[in-house]
């Protein structure tokens, strides 16, 4: 038998060993559903008092070291966290009202994002200035640019922030968003905010206004929710936090 023939044996004998097309396979399993997250946020606790333009630096709500403390519970899959407080953006000749929103990489804000990028592990780490903005902020700010906002610069008390991406249109709570590295926002505008309206000045310090976690497991997701209220109640004895209904 020549070369040639014990070759085209073997390709026959190959082709007729493997499966037809339709017979039984292994089948990969499907992958376990993602799990939805949820919220927990901060509160300001009520005051009595009922107090308003006063000096004291009013301290409350989530901080760092509950984030860490949450990521540490069984079950937990992931816990993002964010800061933000209202605040003026301008561009030369315009001033529009906005939230800015310090976060990172893997919030589930990202999820919406349209146009350019999101924040990534480089901007945190360099704490870059850089922002992603909401619709109601291109509408506002870039109208007649028509080049778009991406690129381009807003400030932020004092701060000038280049524009790298856009939410979808009316994604719901980003519209109004300015999103920042949270490195950066810490670095740029720290720990206290202050805010002045016509004859009242007021001057709040909150680390984290939420705290976005997600269960590793669906079936488990109430006991881990219950495994995080108990753990913060521990530090939080004036309850300056909750989880909203989801």
């Amino acid at each position: 038998m020549s070369r040639l023939t014990a070759l085209s044996f073997a390709l026959v004998g190959a082709l007729c060993a493997a499966p037809a097309p339709g017979a039984d396979l292994p089948v990969a399993p499907a992958p376990r559903p993602m799990v939805a997250p949820f919220v927990v946020r901060t509160y300001k606790p009520f005051d009595p008092t009922g107090a308003k333009g006063s000096t004291v630096i009013a301290e409350y709500g989530l901080k760092a070291r509950d984030l860490e403390t949450i990521r540490k519970l069984p079950g937990v899959a992931a816990a993002v966290p964010a800061r933000y407080f209202e605040s003026e953006a301008q561009v030369p000749g315009r001033t529009a009202a906005v939230r800015t929103f310090g976060t990172v990489p893997d919030h589930p804000v990202a999820l919406k994002l349209d146009k350019g990028r999101f924040l990534t592990d480089e901007d945190c780490a360099n704490k870059e200035k850089v922002c992603v903005i909401g619709v109601s902020v291109v509408a506002s700010m870039f109208a007649f640019d028509k080049d778009g906002p991406i690129g381009k610069t807003i400030v932020i008390r004092g701060t000038e922030f280049r524009v790298v991406g856009v939410f979808r249109t009316k994604a719901g709570d980003t519209d109004r968003t300015v999103c920042v590295p949270l490195t950066t926002m810490n670095a740029r505008f720290g720990a206290v905010i202050t805010t002045r309206a016509p004859g009242t000045r007021t001057s709040e310090k909150v680390e984290l206004n939420e705290i976005v976690v997600r269960a590793a497991d669906p079936a488990k997701l109430e006991a881990v929710v219950e495994a995080v209220r108990e753990a913060l109640k521990k530090d939080h004895p004036n309850r300056d936090w909750d989880i909203p209904p989801r």
